[in-house]
């Protein structure tokens, strides 16, 4: 019995994401923002700056790449819990990843999430959070930094 509820909640779950419309559709799929007239520098420092208000921890692959990831809480932990399943070593997280580059004078930055956990045998599990909910508050998010 306690299989089907957590197979039905899913379920409400997913079918609630699918219905919410983006708020911007890009030729990638994936949340998009350009900060005009801007540095990579300093396109770069809003992120981190974003992140880090947010309580997100911050990890610098190189100029291009930024990772932002935490620990979620109270129902969105039970949510990536189930999504990367029960054999975990460790707390699932939340990760976001932002590629930037160059575009003339602008700096585009490219974004996409996922729930990442390890499990008791050392493989790491990745889920991919694309529903458009997951998206649109991405998008929010590079909005509030000033990309358009």
């Amino acid at each position: 019995m306690k299989k089907y509820f957590i197979i039905f909640s899913i379920l409400i779950f997913l079918t609630a994401c699918a219905t919410e419309p983006l708020i911007k559709q890009t030729t990638s799929g994936f949340p998009e923002g350009v900060f005009r007239n801007t540095s990579l520098d300093e396109a770069s420092s809003k992120i981190i700056q974003g992140c880090s208000n947010n309580q997100f921890s911050v990890d610098i692959l190189n100029a291009n790449q930024i990772i932002c990831s935490k620990v979620p809480t109270g129902k969105d932990a039970v949510i990536a819990q189930l999504l990367v399943g029960g054999d975990v070593l460790s707390p699932p997280l939340l990760k976001i990843k932002f590629i930037l580059f160059k575009d003339n004078k602008d700096v585009k930055v490219i974004a996409n999430q996922w729930i990442e956990s390890q499990s008791t045998f050392g493989r790491i599990n990745k889920v991919p959070l694309d529903a458009n909910h997951h998206k649109n508050a991405i998008q929010k998010f590079l909005f509030s930094l000033g990309a358009e």
